[in-house]
């Protein structure tokens, strides 16, 4: 089986120890920065001079401020890969905090779908295997958040009839939401909440 690595990019010592332990058919490189960086144009020319002949590069170009945009390419990278029946290993070693941070949140959405979460210890170019995390929702709990996204003014009763639930359980699972930062106190979904509806 054919494999992808989907990696966070900005230089090379946070890139070349996964590449190193999962030789990869194709090389997705997730950049948050500016096309015309000079030391990123360095950077990305190294990789496909050093990979280019045994891996197909691909280069997308996010920004990571916006956390569910960039969580939303890269869960539909994993979608459109593992539809094409390859491995996915995800790096969320480089590039800014943010991004790597978004690299995860993806995997989490596509827990199922990843077949290893890696990243580089830094300090002695060390790969760490990452635990393979979802956002652990209830089918109850998705249900809801999905009627809370179309929520469209609807009050929690209305909502309750609709998913055909007592108002106490619907209660309950606002409260477990809430407590876990998938709705705010008024029961609004929250970009986390829109993370785990991916």
């Amino acid at each position: 089986m054919e494999l992808t690595l989907i990696s966070s990019f900005y230089s090379l010592e946070p890139f070349m120890p996964a590449i190193r332990n999962y030789p990869a058919s194709k090389i997705i490189l997730v950049i948050d920065a500016k096309k015309g960086d000079p030391e990123l144009k360095k950077n990305l020319d190294l990789v496909d001079g050093t990979f280019g002949k045994i891996a197909k590069i691909k280069t997308v170009f996010v920004d990571s401020a916006n956390v569910l945009g960039t969580v939303r390419t890269v869960a539909e990278l994993i979608d459109k890969e593992t539809a094409e029946g390859k491995k996915v290993v995800m790096n969320a070693s480089g590039g800014f905090k943010l991004l790597g941070h978004a690299m995860l949140y993806a995997s989490f959405a596509r827990a199922s779908k990843i077949d290893k979460i890696v990243c580089s210890a830094m300090k002695d170019a060390r790969l760490v295997e990452l635990p393979k995390l979802s956002f652990g929702l209830s089918d109850a709990k998705l249900g809801l958040l999905k009627k809370l996204e179309k929520r469209n003014g609807r009050s929690v009763d209305e909502m309750a009839e609709a998913l055909g639930k007592s108002r106490a359980m619907i209660y309950q699972h606002l409260k477990e939401l809430k407590e876990e930062g998938y709705v705010d106190k008024e029961f609004n979904i929250t970009e986390t909440g829109r993370m785990a509806l991916l």
